[in-house]
This record gives structure tokens, C-alpha cells and sequence, in this order.
């Protein structure tokens, strides 16, 4: 059953039969038949292109030409054809794979089991794919896929023995690798040096190019270590001069910044003064009001509790005013007519 079912999914080219014969391929969807549905005419159809052959009124028609076959029939008709079935996986086929170099012939229920363990044709995904190869082989060419191109196959070091991925070897030897030999960048002759030694020998090279220790004083030189030698008994004065230079910049910067803390403490001194006047002049003014010195205290407590006791306030007041204040409003006299002025 699994074959046919393999058989279902390939194009009809994929699957040649050594004898070919046309009643092995559904006449509807072309590919081979998987369970095989004999009509009342003879020929055979998939079971599941059935449907496609029924009319609104509920007969079907024969796939074939017309002019070959032109027989309706109904759904009770139709039956399985287990004879059919039982031709088509006992006949001999070729290798899918064939066109690509296999020469394998077996029945049709045998070739999925050749396909998936035996082919040597067939593709494949690399051994490393999960660590990122994401080629298809053929089966047979997968070994030398790993052991000359694949990326990401582990190939161990010549120099340190580690295990590295094929893609990142050349950063290895260039950058990481600590037992390849290396060759002085300063170019003092030195062409076989482990890249483990070499970070102290460029410390101590005699080509390394050093700055002069007057670089802070405004030196610009770089040379070898015994040039710096000649160099700083040329440029004895030139050297003092700049230290003297950059010495008297820095007294004039710290003169500069002592008359401006000067200046700060001076204006900082006359702020305290004026706070302290201002202090003693509201001290007079609450004496003068005899307000007392807990008053800010005071008048926040009050100023809290207003909500509550301003409703009951109100209330109280308006009881204690008496009655007899709330003398109605009359309505003022109508104004006389000048018609009626004159007349009388």
C-alpha cells in the first residue's frame, strides 16, 4: 500500500514501467492508480477522482473518448478492482532516479524501500545540516560533499590539533590559532615565531616604534628603541622648553581659577549677609503684629480643618439671623400716563 501511495505522488514520467501499459495509469489525473475503481464499461479510475465523474442527475460517464466509450452508469456500479491492484505493484520498474545514472529495476511495492535506504542516486540532506548546511546530495557523492566542501564538517587544525568547521578555519589561522608561525610585523627578521610568543616579543622588538617620553609635553616623535636615545640628546632644550611651557600653562590656569573661587567666596559671603538682614526684618514684623513664631504651623492646621467646618459655620450663622430682617420685596407703583396727567 505504501507504494502506490509513493506512486500517487510522483509525476507520471517518474514512474516507468519496464513493460509499459496504459491500464496501470488513471485516465483522469494521469498518474498510477491507487486503488483502482473498475466501471460497468471496463476501465478502471482512482478512487479518488470518482466524483469528478457524475453528473447533477447523479450518473456518471466514462473518462475514455466518446467515440471508444460513450457508457453512463450509477454509483452502485462501481466496485474496486483488487486484480488490477495486485498487476500493478507486481510490475517491474526503473529507478525513479533512472535519468541521473541508476540502473535499478525491482517490482513497484519494492522501489520505496530502494528509494529511502538502497539508491545511491537519490538526494539527500548533509550530515551537518542542523549546524547550517542546507545542500542536497546525492547519496553517493555525500562523502566527498563532507570531507572537501561542506562548511560546516569539522577539519582539525595542522597546527594546534583543535577541531574547527571547514568555513571558519582561515579565521582560525589567521586570528586564534596559537601554534602557527608567524612573522614580526616590525620586519626585524624574525619568520617563524608561535602567534603564543609573539605578543611579547612585540613588546620587546627593536623595530617596534616607540613614542618619546615627552608625548605628554607636546613631543611628536616615534622611533626604534635606540634612536630615542640619540633623539632625547639632540632635543635636550627643545624637550625643557615645552615642559616649561606646558608647566607655566597650567600656574596660569591655576591662578585663573583662584581669583574666580575668589570671587565666588566673596559674592557667596554677601548672599549670607543679605539672608541674615532679611531674617532679623521679618522677626521685627511678626513682633510688630504680634504674630507668633508658631504661626506657619498654625495656619496650616487651620487651613486644613476649613473644609469640614466651613458647612457647620454657615449653618449657624444663618440661624442666628432673625426674620424680621428679610422684609419682602413690593412691587413698585405703575408710572401715571402723560394721557391721563394732562387730563386731569
Amino acid at each position: 500500500m505504501a507504494s502506490l501511495e509513493l506512486a500517487l505522488t510522483l509525476p507520471k514520467q517518474k514512474i516507468e514501467f519496464v513493460l509499459k501499459e496504459d491500464r496501470f495509469f488513471c485516465p483522469v489525473c494521469e498518474c498510477v492508480l491507487r486503488r483502482p475503481m473498475q466501471l460497468p464499461c471496463g476501465h478502471c479510475v482512482c478512487d479518488g477522482c470518482i466524483s469528478t465523474l457524475f453528473y447533477s442527475d447523479g450518473h456518471g460517464y466514462c473518462p475514455m473518448n466518446p467515440d471508444s466509450c460513450d457508457e453512463t452508469f450509477a454509483e452502485s456500479e462501481i466496485h474496486q478492482d483488487y486484480g488490477l491492484r495486485r498487476d500493478i505493484l507486481s510490475a517491474a520498474v526503473y529507478c525513479p532516479e533512472k535519468e541521473n545514472g541508476c540502473a535499478y529495476t525491482s517490482k513497484l511495492q519494492q522501489i520505496e524501500r530502494h528509494l529511502l535506504s538502497d539508491c545511491e542516486w537519490r538526494l539527500v540532506n548533509c550530515t551537518f545540516k542542523d549546524k547550517g548546511c542546507d545542500g542536497s546530495i546525492r547519496y553517493k557523492d555525500l562523502q566527498d560533499h563532507i570531507s572537501t566542501s561542506c562548511v560546516q564538517a569539522p577539519v582539525v587544525c595542522a597546527f594546534c590539533k583543535l577541531s574547527v568547521s571547514r568555513g571558519q578555519i582561515k579565521e582560525h589561522h589567521e586570528n586564534i590559532c596559537t601554534e602557527i608561525s608567524l612573522s614580526c610585523p616590525y620586519g626585524c627578521g624574525i619568520q617563524s615565531l608561535k602567534r603564543s610568543k609573539m605578543t611579547q616579543h612585540m613588546k620587546e622588538c627593536c623595530n617596534r616604534l616607540l613614542p618619546c617620553q615627552y608625548q605628554i609635553f607636546g613631543c611628536a616623535f616615534k622611533g626604534k628603541i635606540d634612536e630615542h636615545k640619540d633623539h632625547e640628546e639632540i632635543f635636550p632644550h627643545k624637550h625643557l622648553e615645552m615642559s616649561v611651557m606646558v608647566v607655566k600653562n597650567l600656574l596660569q590656569e591655576k591662578e585663573k581659577t583662584r581669583i574666580e573661587m575668589k570671587g565666588i567666596a566673596k559674592e557667596n559671603q554677601c548672599l549670607r549677609h543679605t539672608v541674615n538682614i532679611l531674617t532679623e526684618e521679618i522677626k521685627q514684623v511678626k513682633t510688630f503684629l504680634g504674630i507668633p513664631k508658631n504661626f506657619a504651623d498654625i495656619a496650616l492646621r487651620q487651613s486644613r480643618s476649613l473644609p469640614t467646618a466651613l458647612p457647620t459655620l454657615v449653618e449657624k450663622q444663618q440661624t442666628s439671623i432673625p426674620t424680621c430682617m428679610f422684609v419682602p420685596r413690593t412691587k413698585p407703583p405703575k408710572p401715571r400716563s402723560r394721557h391721563n396727567s394732562s387730563s386731569s
